[in-house]
């Protein structure tokens, strides 16, 4: 058997920005890329991704402090800032408020744990790292933890009222998603700094046992994109559309009553099970019903007292922030198999391979999962949600030129910017300027290069 002059993943090596800068150099002279990676003991794909990241290797190495060092570590400073944010959102993810003196109670503390006097530490820290991190809304509102409490009871003792089964309790609620947007780290050079950040809604609903998930509520503000011209009656999700791209009390009426009440009638048909079924939402205004729709017997909605989402409502512990790190995780690595970088990427990914992630992601969303993001409001035990969660944070990989904490770093932008559309609502959202689609323009971009 010939031997293998490539490297593999246990021998091959991390090179120095120096040497990924003489590789340039090299490909523009013409040399072959193979030769290349047999030269520096690396892998043909490692080649080709320092050609396509070219414009940031050399901008990064325009300090020649830099030239030597393998990957960007980041400073004690910008550390201490990561766990501290990555600290805001844990206590966020289990339902607890935050203000400006409690954040600065936590930075200090954490500041003394390292023993570190920090240059870059000043009496304006706090506008700069809720500036860096868009915590506006830290210290904006207030969670009611006194309704939280009533809310519970209250569920509770509805559920003995009607038999109402945690087979046949539901929760929906409604999540923005960015889902073009990759990071600046792979796009800024050769898109100009362009941010594609078209937004779609999504509609999250299960049981509170989790042996039930309802297909994805997907609303764009494009009716009939061309990229579903021939398969808009086979979609894996609820597709819709208005000109936000936003929840309304149609949309709300639509789905409640052709997806939501047949699935759930089918889902009772297959177990044998007739019981009342309860939905929880949120007090959003879209989903204020007529009085007959609101329980016709059958079938009831009940909504979640004001300022209490983030404490008790299932969806929002957990299941959200998990289904988004993940498709942005399978976003990433879509992305990662052009080999011609983000034109080309862009030009071809469009809102059927968004639907198509979106599916799968939803899919590997596993029952256990969802058992326990109802522990709060139902008075249940859980063993996983931290570690459920750390998982798709600590997740240690890379895709070209973004890693680590630069990738959890734009996770968690991208879900900070889509809470603030969220909390804007439809009344605020500007429409885009242009009536064609955005990945159409992309598309027609990458195609004139070959036509001029």
């Amino acid at each position: 058997m010939a031997e293998n002059l490539f490297p593999t993943a246990t021998t091959r090596r991390r090179l120095t920005l120096a040497e990924r800068l003489a590789i340039l150099h090299k490909l523009d002279t013409g040399e072959n890329i193979k030769s290349l990676a047999l030269k520096y003991n690396v892998t043909i794909q490692t080649i080709k991704r320092i050609q396509n990241n070219g414009p940031i290797i050399r901008q990064l190495t325009k300090e020649r402090s830099r030239l030597d060092r393998k990957v960007t570590r980041p400073s004690a400073f910008t550390d201490l800032k990561e766990k501290l944010y990555s600290w805001v959102l844990q206590r966020r993810l289990e339902g607890e408020l935050i203000t400006d003196n409690i954040l600065t109670e936590k930075a200090e503390a954490m500041r003394n744990e390292s023993g570190r006097n920090f240059k870059n530490w000043s009496q304006n820290w706090l506008w700069k790292f809720k500036s860096t991190y868009y915590l506006w809304h830290v210290n904006s509102f207030s969670v009611n933890k006194i309704h939280s409490r009533q809310f519970i009871l209250k569920l509770s003792e509805t559920q003995k009222e009607f038999k109402i089964s945690d087979d046949n309790l539901y929760n929906m609620d409604e999540t923005s998603l960015f889902w073009r947007m990759l990071p600046k780290e792979v796009t800024g050079a050769s898109e100009q700094g362009v941010i594609k950040n078209e937004r779609i809604t999504l509609a999250l609903c299960s049981n509170a046992t989790g042996s039930h998930k309802l297909p994805l509520l997907l609303i764009n503000k494009h009716g009939k994109p061309r990229a579903l011209k021939h398969c808009m009656n086979s979609l894996p999700v609820i597709y819709t559309h208005n000109q936000n791209a936003w929840m309304n009390t149609e949309i709300f009426r639509f789905w409640y009553h052709s997806t939501f009440k047949p699935c759930v009638r089918r889902q009772q048909l297959s177990e044998n099970n007739n019981g009342k079924i309860l939905l929880i939402v949120d007090n959003f205004r879209a989903h204020n019903l007529s009085e007959e729709e609101m329980d016709d017997g059958h079938f009831k909605i009940m909504f979640l007292s004001p300022n209490t989402s983030s404490l008790i409502q299932p969806m929002d512990r957990g299941v959200i922030t998990t289904f988004k790190r993940r498709f942005r995780h399978s976003l990433l690595h879509s992305f990662s198999q052009y080999e011609n970088g983000p034109l080309e990427f862009y030009a071809d990914y469009d809102i059927k391979d968004c639907i198509d992630l979106i599916n799968e992601t939803w899919i590997n969303i596993l029952s256990w999962h969802i058992f326990d993001s109802w522990s709060k409001i139902l008075g249940r035990k859980t063993n996983w949600l931290g570690d459920f969660v750390s998982e798709i944070v600590s997740r240690d990989v890379e895709y070209g030129a973004i890693f680590g904490a630069e990738l959890t770093g734009w996770i968690s932008q991208c879900e900070e910017a889509e809470k603030i559309e969220e909390g804007a609502e439809e009344s605020s959202y500007l429409l885009s300027p242009s009536p064609m689609e955005a990945e159409e323009i992309d598309r027609l971009r990458y195609n004139l290069r070959y036509i001029l």
